[in-house]
């Protein structure tokens, strides 16, 4: 049975995926099963902290290693799904949402810089963030550092392998609302700081919907470079160098 990472003793033990990946309904017809992953999202919107018995994560590198190819399992294809629901819950807003075919396309190219955190209550386990990051051209970096030409929407192309020295866009760092400034919360950030640490990058960069977004970005030694709107709504560009 394959396990994921240890997690620290207060938010519970390690998981089985296919036990974090059941709760997530199997990909079906497509207005069915959007319909229910909307209504997860609903249940997972509204989850107190407190209700929360156990969090552990589902990381792509686990699939990767398992599979060879994100696309290759039940278990891919539900990893996918459970990070949709995840990022829905998280964005109240539609405009602020990943597309689903857009989150597909990304998570193909490069899946190991994705992992998806499961909260347990007493109705099972139930995706309520993620992070997300993954290595691109020295250019598209540069462009958004830059902001030349001027961004006009959220697509940045993955590399599908990580360099030695990589420029990485952090494609997300979120958590539902009611689990932020929390253990929870504070388990996600460190993950995702471990992965940034171990890529050994030359450069960051992320987009950044909401004040929080920034803050996050800027801990992270990131700071404004450029913005643009989707659908009407503003959403800021950051970039870093690291020596």
């Amino acid at each position: 049975m394959d396990w994921n990472e240890a997690e620290d003793e207060s938010l519970g033990s390690p998981v089985a995926i296919s036990e974090l990946l059941g709760a997530v309904p199997t990909l079906g017809a497509w207005r069915e099963w959007a319909a229910r992953i909307e209504d997860l999202v609903e249940i997972a919107k509204s989850t107190p902290s407190a209700t929360v018995r156990a969090f552990a994560a589902v990381d792509g590198k686990a699939l990767v290693s398992k599979n060879g190819w994100l696309l290759e399992s039940d278990e891919a294809w539900g990893f996918w799904a459970a990070t949709l629901l995840a990022d829905w819950a998280v964005y109240e807003s539609r405009a602020d949402r990943v597309d689903a075919a857009r989150l597909l396309f990304v998570m193909t190219r490069f899946p190991a810089g994705f992992r998806t955190w499961f909260g347990q209550t007493e109705e099972g386990w139930l995706p309520l963030g993620y992070t997300g990051w993954y290595p691109v051209e020295e250019t598209t970096f540069a462009r958004m550092e830059n902001n030349t030409p001027p961004l006009a929407d959220r697509a940045i192309v993955p590399l599908t392998i990580l360099p030695a020295r990589p420029y990485l866009y952090v494609f997300n760092y979120s958590i539902v609302q009611s689990l932020r400034s929390t253990p929870f919360s504070g388990r996600l950030m460190r993950g995702l700081a471990a992965d940034i640490t171990r890529a050994t990058p030359a450069g960051l960069a992320a987009i950044a919907v909401s004040d929080d977004g920034i803050r996050i970005a800027e801990r992270f030694g990131m700071r404004k470079t450029g913005e643009f709107a989707v659908d009407g709504e503003k959403e800021w560009i950051l970039t870093g160098r690291r020596s």
